[in-house]
């Protein structure tokens, strides 16, 4: 497990976990956990690699890069929406503007 980022409102952590191997290779997805360490639940699913980026400012979505795009999901991993699509190799982790 790595790259634990805690939720705005310091009851949840959002995390990057090795599931297993795709053709060789480990396959991290982002899970959340509440910060007793109850409730650990994968939020994010497929063959491609997730990167965790971080919470939005009021905790209601994890952000997180595939491949080349960010994308945005609720903590119980429902409502997965694109943020960014198809806009190249650079795309890092965003920093919240409210």
């Amino acid at each position: 497990d790595s790259s634990p980022r805690v939720s705005p409102a310091g009851d949840l952590v959002a995390y990057m976990s090795n599931i297993g191997n795709r053709r060789g290779w480990t396959l991290n997805k982002v899970f959340v956990v509440g910060l007793d360490g109850v409730g650990r639940m994968q939020i994010t699913f497929g063959d491609r690699q997730d990167g965790l980026c971080g919470w939005s400012p009021g905790g209601e979505r994890v952000v997180f890069r595939r491949g080349h795009d960010l994308f945005a999901v609720k903590p119980d991993g429902t409502e997965l929406s694109s943020i960014t699509q198809g806009v190249g190799e650079n795309n890092m982790c965003p920093s919240w503007i409210e």
